[in-house]
């Protein structure tokens, strides 16, 4: 008799099927009424289970379901999206979580004061208390019990940290009055990697110095146009790349349109943890990469940093979208 698996991620999660082939991917599955599809062998690793298994460690953060170990995305992305902004407000993920499980005990206490007591109480702990509007916090209001209950626990919506660190007990986790650039350990040796162009990379020289990642682009080449054929490439990662001798990966792609529009300054209130400076035509941008925003929407990464689409780059006609991140 062939092993039952289960659907335990998704937006529907519960679907049972047969694994008719795992050979090569893309694996071939059967639900229970005969229906046969195929998934790719990552999908189905990380979206089914055996039947009756528990929710694997890396997505415990996540389970919207306790008793069947279920995690439900159209529940989970809207309540990751919520706590990753009021991060912009603490400019710290840890503490962003633990103010919203503050925000779900004063729910239960006296909804009509909760305006007025969540604002003051930002205001008293938040470093950007202006960040989060009135509707964001009349959003908290209109959760349903479900979504309140998850907030309310201490562990969902946690970044789980590679093997070997815990998450909230990590030495790189936040206590009151602790800034996240400070958390190094001292007597690890810093890696240095030269600039360097990584293969297949266009245009993009990186270095790594100090836990700060810092790339040059000359905004003056350009390498013909893009598939759809509206834009010219001026740089790419050509893809996601591991940066050397580190974790993180990047992905970046730096255009400019063929035909442009009305020139803009560029979408500032939207970059994470990016800071530009153009001299000439030499791009440069700096990340730090002790710093994290939080994890990304699916779960399966944190991260480093983003510009959160694909933004002008400031007082010039090229955009650049650039995402650095840490698979969990």
């Amino acid at each position: 008799m062939s092993k039952k698996y289960e659907q335990f991620l998704g937006s529907n999660p519960g679907l049972v099927v047969d694994l008719i082939d795992s050979g090569n991917s893309p694996y071939s599955l059967k639900t229970v009424d005969g229906f046969e599809f195929v998934v790719s062998s990552d999908d189905f690793n990380n979206f089914y289970r055996l039947l009756g298994d528990g929710a694997p460690s890396r997505w415990k953060n996540l389970v919207t379901d306790a008793s069947t170990g279920m995690v439900d995305t159209t529940v989970v992305g809207p309540l990751i999206t919520m706590i990753r902004n009021f991060q912009s407000a603490f400019a710290d993920y840890p503490k962003a979580r633990s103010f919203l499980r503050w925000c779900m005990g004063e729910l239960g206490k006296d909804d009509k004061s909760f305006l007025v007591t969540t604002r003051k109480k930002l205001e008293e702990d938040a470093r950007h208390p202006d960040f989060v509007s009135d509707e964001d916090l009349k959003k908290l209001v209109r959760l349903d019990q479900l979504q309140k209950n998850l907030l309310a626990d201490n562990s969902f919506g946690e970044i789980i940290w590679p093997v070997g660190r815990s998450s909230d007990s990590s030495p790189f986790a936040l206590s009151p009055g602790q800034d996240i650039q400070k958390e190094k350990d001292p007597e690890k040796p810093k890696k240095k990697v030269a600039k360097q162009p990584i293969p297949r990379m266009k245009n993009v020289e990186l270095e790594i110095g100090q836990d700060l990642l810092t790339i040059h682009i000359d905004l003056s080449k350009e390498f013909g146009p893009s598939k759809s054929g509206r834009n010219n490439i001026v740089a790419t990662t050509e893809g996601n790349k591991t940066l050397p001798g580190r974790d993180e990966r990047i992905g970046m792609t730096i255009y400019r349109e063929i035909t442009p529009k009305t020139l803009k300054k560029g979408a500032k209130d939207s970059f994470k943890n990016v800071r530009m400076n153009v001299d000439g035509d030499i791009l440069t941008v700096v990340i730090d990469l002790t710093k994290e925003i939080g994890p990304s929407k699916s779960g399966k990464t944190v991260i480093i940093a983003s510009t959160g689409g694909n933004q002008y780059v400031f007082k010039r006609s090229e955009k650049i979208g650039l995402n650095v991140y840490r698979p969990i």
